[in-house]
């Protein structure tokens, strides 16, 4: 009784619906593959991003401080003999 339910099911469905099933888990997986790739892509870039402003702060903080210790030594500049007096150019 079994297998004439079994052929009974075969003959009513549509032609190619197993097939359109499997396309449609294989259409699935790949779009979701492609996605996650997007997604890794995205992050990539996000991280990219990230790490130049990080580069670009620090750079930035660097000038900061050496415009300071610049500014410092100019102010003090006065209190020591130049270098070229000191060795007799």
């Amino acid at each position: 009784m079994a297998r004439i339910n079994n052929s009974r099911k075969a003959l009513f469905q549509t032609p190619g619906s197993v097939s359109t099933d499997e396309h449609s888990i294989v259409l699935a997986n790949s779009l979701l593959s492609k996605l996650d790739i997007a997604e890794k892509a995205l992050a990539n870039v996000h991280a990219e991003n990230e790490h130049n402003i990080a580069v670009k702060e620090a750079h930035k903080e660097r000038m900061d401080k050496l415009r300071l210790l610049l500014n410092e030594i100019e102010e003090d500049n006065w209190k020591y003999e130049s270098v070229s007096k000191l060795i007799g150019i």
